[in-house]
């Protein structure tokens, strides 16, 4: 029980450092809504072949008390680092979408290995969150990119 504390409390500061600077109301938490265009207020990257892109993150928001703290693995949305040009159609933004799904599969499956991970020793366990959270990372933006080529070879 301790170094699930210890654990979800380095998730806690982790959390922080990804999100400082941002405004709670430039953040989507998956499951409150499916996307809207009018999510997208980012700047256009005009440079990209893509018609759309969706910016969202994996953090963990802590809260504790005396006796304990508590950590949840949530999938954001991030308004002001996506984008959308040209003319939006309701097909893209579906597209969009999926691709913010796939954010949240992926913080439920890092959920699933941090709670079933046995942890080596107290003194490694952020070398150990880094590398379970860099190894999510590398299959989570394979699926991204799986996804846009699957559409792309699906559009030929």
């Amino acid at each position: 029980m301790r170094n699930l504390a210890i654990l979800l409390f380095l998730f806690g500061i982790l959390s922080v450092n990804l999100s400082l600077g941002q405004d709670v109301d430039d953040i989507l938490i998956w499951g409150e809504r499916d996307l809207e265009w009018t999510d997208f207020s980012g700047p256009i990257d005009q440079e990209s072949h893509h018609e759309a892109s969706t910016r969202s993150q994996l953090r963990t928001p802590t809260s504790w008390n005396s006796d304990s703290i508590t950590g949840i693995i949530t999938a954001e949305f991030i308004k002001s680092k996506s984008w959308v040009k040209g003319t939006p159609s309701d097909l893209l933004l579906k597209h969009e979408q999926l691709h913010f799904d796939i954010t949240k599969y992926h913080a439920r499956m890092f959920r699933k290995t941090v709670a079933n991970h046995r942890f080596k020793s107290y003194e490694n366990m952020t070398q150990e969150v880094t590398e379970l959270f860099n190894e999510r990372f590398q299959m989570y933006e394979a699926m991204q990119n799986l996804y846009d080529q699957d559409v792309v070879l699906q559009l030929k």
